[in-house]
């Protein structure tokens, strides 16, 4: 395996409900390294939403250690992460989070706006993008 660019090692999160404990993840680990497709699977409960939302920077595991691009990620700012969200890290949540109002093609677009990318740019990988999965014509539709 490729050096790890996303690396859990023993990570553990507990929440508390209603005056119990609730182990969502359990001293889980995992590496995933650079170009790998990983799914996560399992029963519902079983803390997929919890390890995703600790990869993808949205909240911190309670104990264990997350290193990123051989980083941990206890080394970051609140500025730094949302800079590593919105340039490293791909996430596609369950419900999409797609803004109604805007097109396909503007929803695609937004994350590059913020990165600052020139619209030439901008315009030739949204339309990559679109391409890729199958959605260049209907790039004017909105969700």
């Amino acid at each position: 395996m490729k050096k790890p660019m996303i690396e859990l090692r023993q990570v553990s999160k507990i929440y508390h409900v209603g005056g119990q404990e609730v182990r969502a993840l359990d001293q889980a680990s995992l590496s995933i390294g650079e170009g790998e497709f990983v799914s996560i699977v399992g029963p519902s409960g079983s803390g997929k939403t919890t390890m995703m939302n600790i990869i993808g920077c949205l909240d911190v595991a309670d104990s264990g250690d997350y290193i990123l691009d051989g980083l941990s990620i206890d080394r970051y700012t609140d500025r730094q992460l949302a800079v590593i969200r919105n340039r490293k890290i791909g996430f596609v949540f369950q419900g999409f989070n797609l803004l109604t109002r805007l097109t396909a093609e503007a929803n695609v677009e937004l994350p590059l706006i913020y990165q600052r990318r020139s619209m030439s740019e901008r315009k030739k990988m949204v339309a990559e993008a679109l391409h890729l999965v199958g959605l260049y014509d209907r790039r004017k539709h909105k969700p």
